[in-house]
């Protein structure tokens, strides 16, 4: 269940308001498939991977100052007020769901 306030502070949508912006980009469309059984659990598996992403406050922050720019997981953790462990832990979720990437570079490497 989504926390109204924490969609109002945050502006993120709820999951009906996915639901209802989704419908109306489907909204007079063909939707074409050649084998939906085959295509439909492909579709839920993906929404099951991002809604467990997403499902979680802390996950959603992360998410947020991540949108302002690359950081470390040390600095990600001061600024969400969490542990490094927890924000690893956050996320590690995050890219087994493909929603953040990580980059890792040679410190005092050549260029």
């Amino acid at each position: 269940m989504t926390n109204p306030q924490a969609t109002a502070d945050h502006g993120y949508l709820s999951h009906r308001q996915i639901l209802v912006v989704l419908a109306g980009l489907l909204a007079g469309r063909v939707v074409v498939a050649h084998n939906w059984p085959f295509d439909a659990m492909h579709l839920r598996a993906e929404f099951a991977r991002i809604g467990k992403a997403v499902s979680s406050p802390r996950r959603l922050d992360l998410l947020d100052l991540l949108s302002q720019g690359e950081m470390d997981v040390e600095t990600l953790a001061v600024r969400s007020g969490l542990t490094v462990k927890n924000t690893s832990a956050h996320l590690r979720t995050l890219r087994e769901s493909r929603l953040v990437e990580t980059i890792q570079r040679l410190i005092g490497g050549p260029a």
